[in-house]
């Protein structure tokens, strides 16, 4: 997940390879935060201006969902969104979203196989 510009939000499982403390940031809820990411060094592919434009820190919210599914074992789901709004967008609306999503994308690999 990055940085898109103004107006453009994202919704997505947290990397595997970060870290979810929810004891850090503004406390939303139960399990539910919103934390800083700063910056990350430039990558390779990216120009110098594009990464100029880029702000110095990303405020994001940070949530974890259990996702019940029957004759399945609980699992959990990691988010990460930039719709920070408790109010406005619960963690059960969010975990709701990403599933949709998950399924579009296994639809379109099960289109392109077909």
């Amino acid at each position: 997940m990055g940085w898109h510009g103004p107006g453009i939000d994202s919704v997505g499982r947290q990397h595997h390879r970060r870290t979810t403390d929810v004891r850090r940031g503004q406390r939303l809820g139960r399990e539910d935060h919103v934390v800083a990411w700063p910056k990350p060094g430039k990558p390779a592919w990216m120009d110098e201006p594009t990464y100029a434009e880029l702000p110095e820190q990303l405020a994001v919210r940070e949530l974890r969902v259990p996702v019940r599914r029957r004759g399945c074992r609980p699992q959990v789901f990691v988010g990460v969104t930039t719709l920070c709004d408790a109010v406005c967008y619960s963690t059960q609306d969010l975990a709701d979203l990403s599933r949709q999503r998950w399924h579009c994308e296994r639809d379109l690999r099960s289109i392109k196989v077909a």
